[in-house]
């Protein structure tokens, strides 16, 4: 799998988990670890020389934002 489609696909299952969450018990452990997922994957894609620098810009700061709710 390409370095940025498996970040995206942990950026959705974030989003899936806490938007699925509205109106039920929040379980913080699982929404961390997702986040952790997402964190890291956005890392490697950050450092992937394959695509161009926006992308890459791209993923390093969606890293951070991840990174911050941790």
């Amino acid at each position: 799998m390409i370095k940025h489609q498996a970040a995206d696909k942990a950026i959705a299952a974030y989003d899936a988990f806490v938007f699925a969450s509205v109106g039920r018990q929040f379980d913080a452990h699982k929404a961390d670890t997702l986040a952790a997922a997402a964190a890291l994957e956005c890392s490697t894609a950050a450092r992937d020389r394959t695509v161009n620098q926006f992308t890459r810009d791209h993923y390093r700061e969606l890293a951070v934002q991840f990174n911050a709710i941790l």
